[in-house]
């Protein structure tokens, strides 16, 4: 049934031909439908002759029903070849027939028809199926063949029988011949298909070691011509993205002569292109021989060409395998080439990343050894010579490389190297490169390594070159940082020879040569440099401090000139409240074009008009303009001409080169801008040059800076020294929010504390916003949502600061201090900060806000100086101050208080002695009533009683006079309220039934009997805490008189034992006081059950007291 072909070191399994039918067995075989639906149609005409009309019909009728399924076969064999010739649709192709032949005999007559031997056919089937020898199925074949003799000749030779019995015998023979070979023919396309399996299988199994391109094309020509049955064939492997010929392989052609393998190439590159192959399989079947040309000696008939993809894309290599017969390939050819050429193309991506790495690391060995011995060199020009002399030692393929270097920023280069071909430049001659080159000219910085698409046609005439002999060009830029230094241009003779290995290599040797260059560069340069900025630092420290800011700015001005080299210099800082720049310091100018400068105002518009990109020294912050730069907008920077004062004519002097260094914090704010003025014939600075300018600029922003901050901490002195000095609280307060305001450069600051008794923060002071605006707004303290900025701080103790309406996004903000800015003149808050105050106990007492940062950092809000140092100093020294002026209050109130006491003792005991003596006055003067005349008598007695009158009232009104302010106006009840909020004892519980006043006398002694209980009270409840403490002051009216009781759960003591103490001063002075207005104080307590103090003063002792005051 087959053979085994050896070739190659494959063994090859092939069907034997001889197997197969021969050439009118396969047409019969092809056209077996048409003709077993044909005899099926001339069998029932034969019926409907021979009178049968109703068979005749129905076998009719079965034609028109197979020649539809024949029909439907071809369709699908036209557009599923593949499908139609499978083993599945072959067996059904079988069994369809079969069925029909069986169908047929039911049609006429069944199985009483006289060709009931037909039935017979699973016996065919078994015959085809089960075993394929020719004797068992010819014997069938006898046997049945003689049953339906027999069934004929039982009829009596009827003529119809007859007929029917012979057309029914042809029709099984060809029946069973064709189903047998529909079989085989199934079966040898299964077995192929096996073993197009198994040879796809070996050659993926062979082409997964690595080997060279060269060798991998060889084997894989072998094994493709093998699975297409062909000895015509090649195939041509491309570089990976390039497409430069790597390799290629030819079996059973001979080229012809003069012609080469790369006209081989690109003769199939225009068949691709011409044809539109793209990814597909292109097949010509007829007249190939056109498509090649006379490439080869030998006749090719048909093709069939198989582009293999590439996994980055593209081409990797084009398989043409080929025959000199006319329609020679068969239809499985073209999937098993197909499923190949994948193989292949995973086997080139391996071979081409081998090969890359390869070279890779080879060229990463070559550049570690380069770059060490590049940074050994100190001089730039010997190593540009070392590159290009490298660059076609580790290329083979390139015939050229050229260093160019950029010459400023004007976009041209100048050739300072080369290996290879003249250019044909003249020497030292800068040329646009870029421009020839690349589309534009222009080049992103990321983009290192640029291949030119068309390099034949780059207009090297356009730049004074010879055009060089090269097919394909690469361009690298020498970049450190973001400044372009040169280009490295590479040629090679070949299109496309430059693969991705090589614009890697170049754009890792570009890195390496710039860097080496750039150091050999700056290593001269260094030596004046670091001169150049250790004198900076030494001028820094001879700058003082402690004088002011224009001497100081003199002095920085003077060795500005001393350390630049230029001829003169001048400083302009920024004046917020001005809106310009004006000149503070100056140094080799003329006296007259100092004072002239001193009068003039420079905008915000007119110096971003002068620091413009095209002036700009490299990359730093430094622009130079040249002296035949003319621009009218920038003749106020030129220093030669100044508007004299009342707009007299200026002072005109020569054309000088100036260099304006703007003058920028780290924040990028600008404070000033130093002008250089050139005198002395300078040549343009280099982008070297630039850096130490902005170095020099650096230094004095940061001694302006430094000048500033010593500045406000000594301002910040004074305001704590000016606090120390107030003690009344509200011009204290006022102090504060003012000295505030001024310290940190703010439209307003406020002042609020917090009521700890009533649970709100409070108001106190502003520098603008009016009073009654927080007059009438409640802020408890809380760290609510909503709850407002101030209250949140009050209640965390937590800092705030915003920029711009930043304040909007905390959850505590409600909107409040939108309405407050109404008052201001900005009406809008620019930026906001606030800080808790907490006294030396840590507690937080209050808060400190500022608002809209003014001056030069407007924009950018309170800055960090300002929320580190200043306002958190200012709030410390400002919550200590008001604990200060709080503790100095309360202690003048206390000894105030305690004079008063003093002087009413003194003056009630001075009035009862005083009395006593008008007494015995009196009574001598009854002694003598006897002696003297009555009119005498009468007479003195009444100045008697007039002095005694007047002595009386003067006593009374200055015991009135020594009472307490808040008793004499509230009452007594507020009175004491006022002194344990004066001696800080909290938990104490007021309850008062009367509703009119006491007499004075009464008053006075029953709150000094209280507020001694009171002092007692806080003494004993020294260590409890302030959530333990009750104390209930009450004050009733009861039929035996006044009553006032103060109680509290304080410890207790033995009050006999207290008694006989002799410090126990304030009980007997509590028992004093109650019988001094004729009263009664009794002291009841118990350790552990605490106070109680209650006096009673009687009702006509209240009376009495009453006509007195009258």
């Amino acid at each position: 049934m087959s053979t085994r072909l050896a070739g190659n070191d494959w063994l090859v399994e092939r069907p034997n031909e001889q197997e197969m039918p021969s050439a009118l067995g396969r047409i019969i075989m092809r056209y077996y439908g048409w003709f077993f639906s044909a005899g099926i149609s001339v069998t029932g005409l034969a019926l409907t002759v021979l009178g049968d009309d109703a068979a005749g019909r129905r076998v009719l009728w079965a034609s028109a029903a197979l020649f539809g399924f024949q029909v439907l076969m071809e369709v699908l064999r036209h557009y599923r070849p593949r499908f139609y010739d499978s083993v599945g649709v072959s067996r059904f192709r079988a069994e369809a027939y079969i069925v029909a032949a069986a169908a047929l005999v039911l049609l006429v007559g069944g199985v009483r028809s006289p060709f009931w031997l037909l039935f017979v056919l699973p016996i065919a089937l078994t015959a085809v199926y089960g075993e394929r020898s020719a004797l068992f199925k010819y014997s069938v074949l006898a046997q049945i063949l003689a049953v339906d003799a027999f069934a004929v000749y039982q009829t009596g030779w009827q003529p119809a029988a007859v007929v029917q019995g012979m057309v029914y015998a042809a029709v099984f023979v060809a029946l069973l011949e064709s189903a047998t070979w529909l079989y085989v023919l199934a079966q040898f396309r299964q077995e192929e298909r096996l073993l197009h399996l198994q040879l796809l299988k070996d050659a993926a199994q062979r082409l997964i070691p690595r080997r060279p391109p060269a060798d991998l094309a060889h084997e894989a020509l072998d094994m493709a011509l093998t699975l297409a049955n062909t000895r015509q064939g090649f195939l041509l492997i491309n570089q990976r993205d390039s497409g430069r010929l790597l390799a290629h392989a030819v079996r059973g052609l001979s080229l012809s002569p003069g012609t080469t393998i790369r006209e081989l190439s690109e003769r199939c590159r225009q068949m691709a292109q011409r044809d539109g192959q793209g990814g597909r399989v292109v097949r010509y079947q007829h007249g190939a021989q056109s498509h090649y040309g006379r490439c080869f000696h030998e006749k090719i008939e048909s093709a069939l060409v198989v582009p293999i993809a590439s996994a980055r894309g593209g081409w990797a290599a084009t398989l043409h395998v080929t025959s000199d017969k006319a329609g020679y390939f068969p239809t499985p050819v073209q999937p098993l080439l197909e499923v190949f050429a994948n193989q292949l193309a995973t086997a080139l991506d391996n071979a081409f990343s081998w090969e890359e790495q390869d070279r890779m690391l080879q060229h990463y060995r070559s550049l570690i050894e380069l770059g060490q011995r590049l940074l050994e060199r100190l001089e730039p020009r010997p190593i540009l010579e070392q590159v290009v002399q490298y660059v076609r030692g580790a290329l083979p393929h390139v015939s050229g490389a050229y260093v160019f270097l950029a010459d400023g920023n004007s976009g041209l280069y100048t050739q300072v190297a080369s290996a290879g071909p003249d250019l044909g430049l003249p020497s030292g001659a800068a040329v646009p490169l870029l421009e020839v080159l690349v589309d534009a000219g222009k080049v992103p910085p990321e983009q290192i390594v640029m291949p030119v698409p068309d390099s034949a046609v780059v207009p090297w005439a356009a730049i004074g070159a010879v055009n060089p002999p090269f097919g394909s060009l690469l361009v690298a830029q020498l970049r450190v940082g973001a400044k372009l230094m040169g280009l490295l241009l590479l040629g090679a003779a070949e299109p496309r020879a430059f693969s991705p290995v090589d614009e890697v290599f170049l754009g890792n040797l570009a890195g390496q040569v710039s860097l080496a260059y750039r150091n050999a560069e700056l290593h001269h340069q260094q030596q004046t440099n670091r001169a150049r900025l250790a004198r900076i630092l030494r001028e820094r420290t001879t700058w003082r401090l402690d004088q002011t800011l224009d001497a100081l700015l003199k002095q920085m001005v003077q060795s500005a000139v001393r350390v630049s080299g230029f001829g003169a210099a001048a400083i302009d800082l920024y004046d917020p409240e001005k809106g310009g720049y004006t000149t503070r310091a100056t140094a080799n100018l003329p006296a007259s074009l100092e004072a002239a400068l001193r009068l003039r105002l420079i905008g915000q518009d007119r110096v971003a008009s002068a620091l413009r990109p095209e002036l700009q020294v490299g990359d730093s912050n430094v622009y130079f303009l040249p002296g035949e730069y003319y621009m009218p907008e920038l003749e106020w920077a030129r220093y030669r001409q100044a508007p004299g004062p009342d707009g007299a004519a200026g002072v005109q002097r020569r054309a000088e080169d100036v260099l304006l260094v703007p003058l920028r914090r780290r924040d990028g704010v600008r404070v000033g801008l130093l002008a250089l003025i050139n005198t002395s014939g300078r040549k343009r600075p280099t982008d070297d040059d630039g850096h130490v300018f902005e170095n020099l600029a650096d230094q004095l922003v940061a001694t302006i800076e430094q000048w500033r901050q010593n500045s406000k901490l000594r301002q910040l002195s004074e305001v704590l020294a000016g606090m120390i000095e107030q003690t009344e609280a509200s011009a204290l307060y006022r102090f504060i929010v003012e000295a505030g305001a001024r310290l940190l450069e703010a439209e307003d600051c406020s002042l609020f504390l917090n009521n700890e008794r009533s649970g709100m923060v409070e108001y106190e002071a502003s520098s603008r916003i009016p009073s009654e605006l927080f007059e009438r707004k409640e802020m408890p303290i809380s760290a609510a949502e909503g709850a407002g900025l101030t209250a949140y701080v009050a209640a965390t103790g937590t800092p705030l600061s915003f920029v711009g309406e930043e304040y909007k996004n905390h959850p505590a903000w409600e909107g409040r201090f939108t309405e407050h800015l109404d008052y201001l003149p900005s009406r809008a808050c620019r930026s906001l900060a606030l800080v808790a105050l907490r006294n030396p106990g840590g507690r937080i007492t209050g808060v400190l806000k500022v608002e809209n940062k003014q001056g030069l950092d407007a924009d950018l809000g309170f800055g960090e100086f300002d929320r580190e140092i200043l306002l958190p100093n200012l709030a410390s020294a400002a919550a200590i101050a008001i604990e200060r002026a709080d503790l100095y209050w309360r202690t003048s109130e206390i000894l105030v208080q305690k004079e008063r006491d003093r002087l009413a003792g003194e003056l009630h005991d001075l009035a009862n002695v005083f009395h006593m003596g008008i007494m015995l006055r009196i009574e001598k003067l009854w002694e003598q009533l006897g002696t003297v005349p009555q009119h005498e008598s009468a007479q003195a007695l009444r100045r008697l009683w007039r002095a005694s009158r007047y002595v009386f009232g003067e006593l009374v009104k200055m015991q009135e006079e020594t009472r307490h302010p808040i008793l004499v106006r509230e009452g007594l009840i507020e009175a004491l309220r006022n002194y344990t909020e004066t001696i800080s004892l909290s938990g104490v519980e007021f309850r008062s039934s009367i509703d009119g006043q006491l007499p004075v006398d009464v008053e006075h002694a029953l709150y000094r009997v209280a507020q001694e209980a009171l002092s007692n009270a806080k003494k004993h409840f020294a260590g409890i805490s302030n959530r333990d403490i009750h104390v209930v002051v009450t004050l009733r009216q009861e039929s035996q008189g006044t009553i006032l009781e103060v109680s509290d759960n304080g410890p207790g003591f033995d009050v006999e034992s207290e008694l006989k103490k002799p410090e126990s001063f304030g009980l007997t002075r509590m028992l004093e006081i109650a019988e001094g207005i004729r009263g009664r104080c009794e002291i009841t307590s118990e350790l552990g059950k605490g106070t109680t103090v209650r006096v009673i003063v009687p009702t006509p002792e209240k009376e009495e007291a009453l006509s007195l005051r009258r």
